[in-house]
C-alpha cells in the first residue's frame, strides 16, 4: 500500500502512524487514498498488515485490521484504518475459572496459551517462546481474556518484565524476557535532539499504605497496632498525608503482608518524572547505528552543560511516512525517595539552565544557542564593573546616536546588542573558543574540512575520499574526476508482472542498459487476477532478491491467499500482479 520512492506509479500512503509501548499491544494507524490498489481490499479483523523496513529488512510492525473507517471530505474520499499487532491476538480467547497455587512463569504461560489456541484458528495462535523472568504465580482467574490474565495476573503482579511476539521460521512465538532484545542510541544536543519536554505525574502519589491480605488480613499485630506504613520522609518534605490502600488476596502471613507494604510504600510516594523527546532518528539515514528501541536504554548527553542520564525507553511513537522523525517517552527511573532527590537535583539545575518556563528545548535551532549564551554571557556582563580584570562593556544607550549600541568583552567571550528590549541589551551576537553564533553571518567564502563554498558564485564543492569531487551550482550538479565534469545521471525503468498461484518466485530480465549496473528494485502489488464473489484478501507478501548485476537480472518472491468471508479456514492462494520500478 505505500512504497518510499518519488512515482506516480507506486502506491502511497497520506499519513502512517505508529506507537510501540515496551510490552503492549502495538498501534498503527494509516490513511489510504481511494486510487490506492489496497482501499478496497481491507476487512475489519480479517485483514492482515506488515510494514517492512526496505533498507534494513526488518518488520517494523506485524498485526491486523482492527477498525477502518470511510470518510469522504473536500471532495476527497479515503479511508482511516488502525490497526493493532500480534499481541492483540490474545484478546480473542478467554481463560476459564482457573485456581492457580504457585506454578512458574513458563507454566503459567503454557497454560494460558494451550487454551487461547484452543479456542482461535491456526492463523491467531502463539508458541511458547523464551521466558526468563523468575518467580511463581498464584491467582484465581475469572474469564477475562488472555492477555489481561498475563498482564494482570503475571507481568503487574512480579513488577518486571515484557511480554513480546516474535516470528522465527514462520513460527509466532510468545516471549516474556526481563530485558528487551536491540540498542538503542545516544540522544544528543545539536545531534538528534530537536525539543525536550519534562513532567510529573502526581496522580498516583500516598505517603502511607494501607494494606489487607486473605480475609481482610491487616499489619496491625505485627506493626505496633497499626494497619498502615508511611514514609516519614516524604511527609516532612510537604507531601503531607495521603493514603492509598493496595490488597494482596492470596498473602495469609501477616509478617509476609508487612514486607508486600515495606516494597509499595517506597515506590508511591514521591510523583513519577518522565521525559518526552522529539528526534530524528538518524539511522534511517545511515548516520547512527541502531536508532531506538521501546524497552531498551538510551543516553540523553548536554555536553557542554555536563548533562548525562540515562533513562529507559518506555514508548516510541513514529512518523512511518518520515521515519527519522520520533517521539520518545522515557520512563522514570528514580526508584526510591533518596535516589530521585539526588538525580532530580541534577536535573533541576540543568532545566532552570536549558528549559524555558513551559519546561521545553529547542536546542536544534538557533534560537536554543542564542538563549543558552545570552545566559551565560549575561552573567560575564553583570560582572564587568564589578570585576574590570575579567570583563569589559562598552555601551551607547543613546539611540539617536551612530554609535548606540552595545559590546560585552570577557574571557569568556564576546556578545554584541544593537538595541535595547524592554530596558535590557538585546544580546543576539555571540562568540567563545569553541564558535560564533549570530541571527546574521555576511560571508564571501566558507572553508571547513572537505566543503568548499563560495557563497559569491552560489558553488559548493564537496571533496571525496578518492580526491574526486561533487559541485552543486545552479547549473546542476555534477561529479569531477581527473578535472572532467560528469553530470549525475539514473537509469529508471518500470514494468508488470504476474505471480501465478502455482509459483513463489518470478525472474526479471531488465534491458541491456542496466546490465553491470548497480540497481535497487521495489515491487509491489497491483491487482488480483481472480479473486471469486465471497472471497476477501487476506494476506499477500512481495519482496526482490537475487540480484545479479552482470545480466541484469533479479527476482520477485511473493504469495497472495484469499480468504472466504463465509468460511475463514478456506484460504487459497491466487495470481496476482505485481508492478515494479528499477532505479540504477
Amino acid at each position: 500500500m505505500n512504497v518510499p520512492i518519488a512515482s506516480e506509479l507506486a502506491p502511497h500512503l497520506l499519513k502512517a502512524n505508529e506507537t510501540k509501548k515496551a510490552g503492549e499491544v502495538y498501534s498503527l494507524t494509516f490513511t489510504i487514498p481511494y486510487n490506492n490498489p489496497g482501499y478496497n481490499l481491507i476487512f475489519d479483523l480479517l485483514t492482515t498488515v506488515n510494514v517492512n523496513n526496505i533498507y534494513t529488512g526488518e518488520v517494523e510492525f506485524k498485526g491486523r485490521v482492527l477498525l477502518s473507517t470511510e470518510i469522504m471530505q473536500n471532495g476527497k474520499v479515503y479511508k482511516e484504518v488502525e490497526c493493532e499487532s500480534e499481541l492483540g491476538y490474545l484478546n480473542d480467547s478467554r481463560v476459564r475459572a482457573w485456581d492457580i497455587i504457585a506454578i512458574s512463569c513458563t507454566d503459567f504461560m503454557q497454560k494460558v496459551i494451550d487454551n487461547h489456541n484452543a479456542h482461535v484458528l491456526p492463523d491467531k495462535q502463539f508458541t511458547l517462546g523464551t521466558v526468563d523472568v523468575p518467580g511463581t504465580i498464584t491467582c484465581s482467574t475469572q474469564f477475562e481474556n488472555s492477555l489481561n490474565c498475563l498482564i494482570d495476573k503475571m507481568v503487574n503482579t512480579l513488577k518486571v518484565g515484557y511480554l513480546c511476539v516474535r516470528t522465527t521460521d514462520n513460527i509466532r512465538y510468545l516471549d516474556y524476557l526481563q530485558q528487551l532484545p536491540g540498542q538503542s542510541d545516544d540522544i544528543i544536543l545539536t545531534k538528534n535532539m530537536k525539543d525536550h519536554n519534562f513532567s510529573e505525574d502526581r496522580t498516583n502519589t500516598a505517603t502511607r499504605v494501607i494494606v489487607s491480605g486473605k480475609n481482610n488480613l491487616t499489619i496491625e499485630s505485627v506493626n505496633s497496632g497499626k494497619d498502615y506504613l508511611e514514609n516519614t520522609e516524604a511527609v516532612n518534605a510537604g507531601y503531607g498525608y495521603i493514603e492509598q490502600y493496595l490488597q494482596f488476596s492470596d498473602i495469609d502471613d501477616p509478617n509476609v503482608l508487612l514486607q508486600k507494604a515495606q516494597d509499595a510504600v517506597e515506590k508511591i510516594n514521591v510523583p513519577v518524572y518522565k521525559l518526552t523527546n522529539n528526534i530524528l532518528d538518524l539511522s534511517t539515514l545511515e548516520l547512527d547505528p541502531h536508532g531506538f528501541h521501546e524497552g531498551t536504554d538510551t543516553t540523553i548527553r548536554i555536553p557542554f552543560l555536563g548533562f548525562l542520564e540515562t533513562f529507559p525507553i518506555l514508548q516510541i511513537d513514529k512518523d512511518l511516512l518520515n521515519p527519522q522523525n520520533t517521539q520518545i517517552t522515557l520512563d522514570n527511573k528514580f526508584e526510591n525517595l533518596t535516589d530521585r532527590q539526588l538525580s532530580l537535583q541534577r536535573v533541576a539545575q540543568y532545566m532552570n539552565t536549558v528549559f524555558t518556563e513551559d519546561k521545553k528545548l529547542n536546542g536544534f535551532y538557533l534560537r536554543g544557542y542564542v538563549d543558552l549564551l545570552k545566559t551565560q554571557m549575561g552573567a560575564m556582563a553583570d560582572s564587568a564593573e564589578k570585576q574590570q580584570a575579567k570583563a569589559i562593556l562598552f555601551e551607547d544607550k543613546i539611540p539617536d546616536s551612530p554609535t548606540y549600541g552595545a559590546m560585552a568583552l570577557g574571557t569568556q567571550g564576546f556578545m554584541i546588542a544593537s538595541e535595547i528590549v524592554d530596558g535590557e541589551w538585546d544580546w543576539r551576537t555571540f562568540g567563545t573558543g569553541k564558535g560564533f553564533v549570530a541571527d546574521l553571518i555576511i560571508a564571501g567564502h566558507l572553508l571547513g574540512g572537505s566543503v568548499d563554498f563560495d557563497l559569491t558564485q552560489g558553488i559548493l564543492k564537496i571533496t571525496h575520499s578518492d580526491t574526486t569531487y561533487s559541485i552543486f551550482s545552479a547549473d546542476g550538479v555534477k561529479r569531477v574526476i581527473n578535472g572532467v565534469e560528469y553530470d549525475y545521471t539514473c537509469l529508471a525503468y518500470t514494468g508488470v508482472a504476474i505471480i501465478p498461484d502455482t509459483a513463489t518466485s518470478i525472474t526479471i530480465q531488465l534491458p541491456n542498459r542496466f546490465k553491470n549496473k548497480s540497481f535497487t528494485a521495489t515491487a509491489q502489488a497491483a491487482s488480483l487476477q481472480n479473486l471469486a464473489d465471497g472471497f476477501a484478501l487476506k494476506t499477500y507478501e512481495v519482496g526482490v532478491s537475487g540480484y545479479d548485476y552482470p545480466n541484469a537480472r533479479f527476482s520477485i518472491d511473493g504469495t497472495c491467499q484469499a480468504i472466504q468471508i463465509s468460511n475463514p479456514s478456506n484460504v487459497p492462494k491466487i495470481d496476482f500482479g505485481i508492478t515494479f520500478m528499477v532505479i540504477a
